[in-house]
Formats: C-alpha cells, structure tokens, sequence
C-alpha cells in the first residue's frame, strides 16, 4: 500500500520513514506514544501530538501508525480508511521476515547500552509494536494471529460508512482509485512486500549511527594531536 500511495500522488508516513527522521526523535515519540496508551504513564497522543509526527506526511500505512487507529480515527475523523486485507499466515510470515527477525538480532544488547535514547529506542518501539497487537504476549504467534485478526474487525467497526475500503492487493488499481477519487495509473498495482527491506533500512540506520558515534572520538583524538602539533606551539 505505501508504494501505492505513492504512485497515487500522496506523501505516506510508514515505519521505513522513522529512521530518516533522527532530526525529529520519531522513535523517541513513538515510545512515548506506547508508554502512555499501553501503561498510562505521560500524556496520551492525540490530534496535537500526532501532527507534530505527521505533519509532512498525507496518509499513513503499517505499524506503529495502525497500533493509533483508535486515536488517529478520532484525531482525523474526515480521513479515508483503506483496510488492507491478507491472508494471515501470508501476514505472518511477514512479520517473521521484518520484525521477529530483526529483534532476534545478537547485537541489540550492545546497541541498547551504548546508544539507550537513539538505536536502543529503535528496539523498544518494535517491541511495542508486538506487545500491543499482542496483547503483551509479543513472542507468542498464536497471539499476533489473534491480535491481526481483531485489529481488522476493530477498524472495520470504527471507520464510518462511506469512509472505508476493504482491499486486497489483487483487487488492483480500481477500487483504491475510485475510493481515492484518483485517475488510473499506467502502470500494474505494486506487489512489493517492504517485509524484508524494513530490516535492510534498520540495519542501515544501525550502521550511520554507529559510524556517527565512532567518528566523535576519533575527530576528537585528531584535534588534541593537531593541537598539540601546531596550536600549542610557542
């Protein structure tokens, strides 16, 4: 849907766009999000906190966005709903390849403890993801079918009528176009599952920090020497 959207004309907000955003601390917003719906500690999000998030962006796809259906539904009550329907195990294995996968990483301890509000966020809000469609039971598979199941029925019930689409991928272009009052492209739907690309964008987010972090001491070590070298010179 998020390479849909785009063909389509619009700017959608999606998980992959988070650690593009370091300037704006998304993922530091996303677990503050997390932490006041899941366990009531701060402020909950609403319409104002949201548009801080969303600002730059005209529609919004995957997770964590849609663990905010109930608060985004009521923050954009105008707002369009497309339903994304798949078949659950089809769902799942994507999760296995994007999420599950990423958290089973080696290295997030070492990551959590040299970088707690930057990459050990990242692990935090992916976490939080699972827990909250799981509800807490975030490594049980039973459960995340389960929570797949009953946030699809949870949109369906809120979105009002005339307002939602129910979508399959091998609908095509028809049906989201005409909902969108938008024109037909010229091109087929795109089938591209971002399930495996999301943990190349982590992993390369991952990296940029990491070189980032590294090249601190370094230029710091560089500076004493060329200090020592020609500034401190009498």
């Amino acid at each position: 849907m998020y390479t849909a959207l785009k063909e389509l004309g619009y700017k959608p907000y999606h998980f992959v766009e988070a650690p593009k955003k370091k300037e704006q601390k998304h993922f530091l917003c996303w677990h503050e999000a997390f932490t006041a719906k899941l366990y009531g500690k701060g402020k909950a999000y609403g319409a104002k906190e949201f548009e801080k998030l969303l600002q730059n962006y005209s529609a919004v796809t995957n997770a964590p966005c849609v663990n905010f259906s109930d608060e985004l539904i009521a923050a954009y009550p105008l707002a369009k709903v497309i339903l994304s329907e798949r078949d659950t195990e089809v769902w799942v294995e994507s999760m296995e390849r994007s999420y599950y996968k990423i958290l089973s990483w080696k290295i997030w301890p070492i990551l959590t403890y040299i970088n707690p509000n930057g990459l050990g966020m990242v692990y935090n809000v992916l976490r939080l993801i699972l827990f909250d469609l799981t509800a807490g039971e975030w490594q049980d598979r039973s459960a995340l079918r389960k929570g797949y199941e009953a946030h699809n029925a949870h949109v369906w019930f809120l979105s009002s009528e005339g307002n939602l689409l129910e979508f399959r991928v091998q609908d095509g272009w028809e049906p989201l176009c005409k909902f969108l009052d938008k024109p037909v492209p010229q091109i087929p739907f795109p089938h591209a599952n971002k399930g495996a690309s999301s943990g190349t964008i982590v992993k390369v987010a991952i990296a940029v920090k990491l070189m980032k972090m590294a090249i601190k001491p370094v230029l710091m070590v560089l500076l004493a020497w060329a200090l020592w070298q020609y500034g401190w010179r009498v």
